[in-house]
């Protein structure tokens, strides 16, 4: 009787095992869904520490010819914020139609003259129509818009429709190509406030000069650029080192996974994806020149087009190949190198040919081969000049110069009576419509000119650059440290666009064409008061990022990292997705679930950045902004060996993720606290009176 109850009891026990581990790893309760080679969904198997692997699924036949490419699994429904998100078009919009047409109106009641000639509808005359010109008047927001979704909906694409190891590569490659290209991104930027203020002073010969100086220095950076990261793609263990650099730590942690020894034969793969992407700097070189041209010129309707027109062809590119062979890894680079060709053809064609009479007529710039092949010789020559006093103050001075060499006049700045200090003119008479006033780079000849602009493009760059680096960094330890480690950053990487942003770029654009008007019309009142707003709407973004994140951060772990489902169709390779989604994808430490609490962080730090440097550059502020990335570089050293030694969370992806954001963090404190001290400075009437220009260069940025 006793021996019949044992075996009734270890039946049942054998039984009740068998239904819990047929439930846990059921396509019902389990994150993924797997099916055979015919589409039928099938059910996985515990191994012996408890995880479900699924041998019967098309997975385990792609785990043996390690091609890491199928169709074997797709995620369980799930639920993200994504679309609560798009509320963040309303941040963009909001100072566009109600807070910059009050600053306007409120400086043409008090300064009228300062508006005269001046207009944002820039229909061309040949648009004789009123309905298209209508149309063309809305280009900057089908180009904001293209810049904002486009972004969104690719990277998620790009996330989901590459191998996990292909995944790596790119993010890997990115590491280098990014702050490699980075290193010249500061092009645009200064040729589009410095010609913003050319032009606002009706200084056409000085908006010429920098056009052709900005091109000579684009096609020089952008040939050089290109063609040493060319050369190093020739040599095998160099472009292993840049684009897999984790592969024999990878090889060592999951000896008998055919999907990460596949990586080692991806030479084919990624030798041409390298060359096609390092090409393309050139013409993105050019382009943000010509780009930095017409947002100061307030072209920025004409441009929109182009840039919706250009940034187009990458999705249209990418989703129509899809169905095709070719590997995404390469259709998405031939993507990305028409979308700077194109912009680059359109833009030319647009300046040069009769569409763009009216923008020559107006800012008096003309592309010229002769003009193009002095300034080469110019920015040759700067190097060496001896005839710019390198102590002088006009080449670090922020903002709008009220002397020069020859006239230390002081500075009048005159009390309106409403508080407002912004109207200035200097004792030597210069006003804010006298083109021979200086506005922030004198035009004391073409060498000056050229040396200021490469010395205040360095700061730009010298800030970008360890911006970049301090991300390239992390994910090159994170490669090391572990293959699955870096996908979570890859994960991570892909929602940056959707939360926050890509939405953080469309107001540092605002930022970068509506604050140096104010600047050059020396309503620095207005400027702050608008600065305050275009910050405050950065500030919202956060609450939302918040909200949109932390409690959907399960559905965005299984939606961002879904292509390493893979991973759970062979035991030999089923660690790997362990170490991403916890035991059964159910999270855990350390799981890609658990590094997404931090998510939050990391978008809400980047898209508050990105509107306070397009501030900060705007003030022309570069001897600041090169003492505060000084800083912020000291404490990321000492931030990244706490995350690379400090347990228990030493090497983990959490780590990294948040370590990648703290020179981003620490120059967001500085920035606004330069900001404030400077308001507060104006507010408290430092800046009433006369006094000489020494002291509002101080006033503005440097000591």
């Amino acid at each position: 009787m006793r021996v019949g109850i044992v075996a009734s009891l270890l039946l049942s026990a054998t039984v009740f095992n068998s239904a819990s581990a047929d439930e846990v790893c059921s396509n019902k309760t389990f994150p993924f869904i797997y099916q055979d080679i015919n589409g039928n969904e099938v059910s996985g198997v515990q191994d012996q520490s408890g995880q479900c692997i699924f041998p019967s699924s098309a997975c385990s036949s792609v785990a043996e010819s390690g091609s890491g490419k199928t169709n074997c699994c797709r995620p369980a429904p799930y639920t993200t914020g994504a679309s609560y998100m798009f509320i963040a078009f309303a941040l963009i919009m909001l100072p566009q139609f109600v807070f910059i047409p009050h600053f306007f109106h409120d400086i043409y009641k008090r300064h009228p003259e300062k508006l005269e000639g001046f207009k944002f509808d820039n229909a061309p005359p040949w648009l004789r129509s009123k309905l298209l010109a209508h149309i063309w008047n809305k280009g900057i927001w089908v180009g904001t818009t293209a810049f904002v979704v486009i972004p969104i909906f690719m990277k998620q694409s790009i996330q989901e429709q590459l191998t996990v190891s292909s995944r790596n590569v790119l993010q890997s490659a990115e590491a280098f190509l990014v702050p490699y290209k980075e290193i010249f991104q500061f092009v645009e930027d200064i040729v589009s406030i410095k010609i913003n203020y050319a032009l606002s002073s009706r200084n056409k010969s000085l908006a010429n000069t920098l056009v052709h100086l900005g091109l000579a220095a684009s096609l020089i950076s952008g040939l050089g650029a290109s063609a040493v990261a060319a050369i190093l793609g020739v040599f095998p263990r160099v472009l292993q080192a840049l684009t897999n650099p984790g592969l024999h730590n990878d090889l060592t942690l999951y000896p008998d996974c055919n999907i990460v020894e596949a990586s080692q034969d991806s030479d084919d793969l990624i030798r041409p994806y390298w060359q096609i992407e390092v090409w393309k700097f050139l013409g993105t070189q050019v382009v943000s020149v010509l780009a930095g041209f017409m947002f100061g010129a307030l072209e920025y309707d004409a441009y929109g087009w182009i840039m919706a027109l250009g940034l187009g062809t990458l999705p249209l590119i990418w989703f129509t190949g899809l169905d095709n062979p070719i590997e995404p890894l390469i259709l998405l680079a031939w993507g990305e190198f028409s979308v700077s060709y194109v912009t680059l053809a359109l833009t030319i064609l647009y300046l040069t040919s009769p569409l763009g009479s009216s923008i020559r007529d107006k800012t008096g710039v003309t592309l010229s081969l002769r003009k193009l092949m002095s300034s080469f010789g110019a920015l040759f020559c700067a190097g060496f000049s001896e005839d710019v006093d390198e102590s002088s103050d006009d080449i670090d001075a922020p903002l709008i110069q009220s002397d020069t060499a020859e006239d230390d006049s002081p500075l009048v700045i005159a009390d309106d009576g409403e508080g407002d200090y912004g109207s200035m003119a200097s004792a030597s008479g210069h006003g804010p419509g006298d083109s021979s006033a200086p506005i922030g780079i004198e035009d004391d000849g073409e060498r000056s000119t050229t040396r200021e602009l490469v010395v205040q493009g360095l700061s730009i760059m010298f800030l970008d650059v360890t911006v970049q680096l301090a991300k390239s960094l992390a994910v090159y330890l994170a490669l090391l440290t572990d293959g699955a480690t870096a996908y979570q950053l890859t994960a991570l990487d892909s929602n940056l666009p959707t939360y926050g942003l890509a939405y953080s770029y469309g107001i540092s654009f605002t930022i970068k064409v509506i604050g140096p008007i104010f600047l050059t019309m020396q309503e620095y009142s207005i400027f702050f008061k608008f600065a305050s707003i275009m910050l405050l709407c950065a500030f919202l973004l956060v609450p939302l990022i918040v909200g949109t994140t932390i409690p959907f951060r399960d559905g965005l772990a299984i939606e961002s990292g879904q292509n390493s489902c893979v991973y759970a169709g062979s035991e030999e390779c089923v660690s790997f997705f362990t170490k991403v989604y916890g035991i059964n994808g159910t999270g855990g430490d350390f799981s890609l679930q658990y590094t997404y609490f931090a998510f939050w962080f990391g978008a809400s730090i980047e898209s508050l950045f990105i509107s306070a440097r397009a501030l900060v550059v705007t003030m022309l502020d570069f001897g600041y902004i090169v003492k505060s990335t000084g800083v912020a570089l000291v404490l990321y050293v000492i931030a990244l060996v706490i995350a690379s030694l400090v347990q228990p969370f030493a090497k983990s992806a959490i780590a990294y993720f948040v370590v990648m954001f703290v020179p981003q963090a620490i120059l967001l404190v500085l920035f606004i606290g330069r900001m404030y001290t400077l308001y507060r400075r104006m507010v408290k009437g430092e800046a009433k009176g006369t006094m000489r220009a020494k002291f509002k260069r101080r006033l503005m940025g440097n000591r």
